[in-house]
């Protein structure tokens, strides 16, 4: 909407600024600047809404929204697989094993084509502004050109956005043709990232930010000292999704396919677990428990390590 930047906009909306509490907007006049950012709010019965709508309308920068039409929040999802969307909604009655070796992980693969990855990348994103959805956390692949390019198309598009590199360096359980070499090209390929992410000349505002993401337990080898890597490489960055491995964890559970695909339920602490880093910043991970495959029953969460 780069189109309502500097104009001030009359609108009917809701929204909310505090859980459990919702903002009725009937007539407000909200200003925007040149940045894009909401300047003012306005009501009908504020001093200034009279005075400032006929600034706004003598500058011929007054957009009047139509009758029936309401102003709402913007969506926000923090889980999307992004390189899956060319296979959305297909092959969900196949066991997890069969989904991502068969399918998942060879359509992952392709990737490693730029081109193929910026088509697929711009058309997510494009697809989830266009029905609302205008902050999302991205899970992306290995590939670090291909993550680089999903940024660049969230920068463009205006949309906020966490962005992650997978780490999947565990040779027992990644196929050959799509996973890192070693632990520490995995690290440093997420290093990488970080650094061009946080230094884009298009992100000063920090409207995308990195994150650190293993893409499970059963796919990361490097699980052992995720909190070394992350206090080492990543002291600045607040955001974990999802959450890393550590040696104090809690009972388990099953891996299951979910209706929109395969997922592996996270399994949540008591409490908080923190770290100190470096940089002298506490960084909080939920713990998630190895997973191990039971011969019979099947992919599974131990009970005790």
């Amino acid at each position: 909407m780069d189109h309502l930047r500097g104009k001030a906009i009359i609108a009917s909306g809701f929204h909310t600024t505090r859980r459990g509490d919702i903002d009725i907007l009937q007539n407000a006049l909200i200003s925007i600047g040149d940045d894009g950012t909401i300047v003012s709010v306005l009501h009908p019965n504020d001093i200034a809404y009279g005075e400032q709508k006929d600034r706004q309308k003598a500058a011929t920068k007054l957009v009047t929204l139509p009758e029936g039409s309401y102003l709402l929040p913007g969506f926000v999802d923090l889980h999307i697989h992004a390189p899956q969307y060319p296979q959305l909604g297909s092959a969900l009655d196949v066991p997890l094993e069969v989904w991502l070796q068969k399918y998942t992980f060879p359509l992952e693969a392709r990737y490693a084509d730029t081109a193929f990855a910026r088509k697929s990348y711009r058309l997510l994103v494009e697809d989830l502004i266009a029905n609302g959805t205008t902050t999302a956390l991205y899970f992306a692949t290995i590939h670090q050109e291909a993550t680089r390019i999903l940024a660049d198309i969230c920068l463009e598009a205006g949309q906020r956005a966490l962005i992650g590199k997978v780490v999947m360096d565990n040779a027992e359980e990644c196929p050959d043709f799509y996973r890192d070499a070693s632990p520490d090209e995995a690290m440093h390929g997420t290093e990488d990232l970080i650094g061009y992410i946080r230094h884009h000349p298009k992100n000063a505002a920090a409207l995308v930010k990195p994150v650190v993401t293993p893409v499970t337990a059963l796919k990361t080898s490097a699980r052992a000292r995720p909190w070394k890597a992350a206090c080492l490489s990543f002291s600045r960055s607040a955001i974990r999704w999802p959450s890393l491995a550590t040696s104090l964890m809690p009972p388990g559970s099953m891996a299951e396919t979910l209706p929109f695909g395969p997922s592996t339920r996270t399994v949540a602490p008591s409490a908080l677990t923190v770290y100190l880093t470096p940089a002298g910043r506490a960084i909080g991970f939920l713990p998630i428990r190895d997973i191990v495959r039971d011969p019979l029953r099947g992919l599974r969460v131990p009970q005790g390590i």
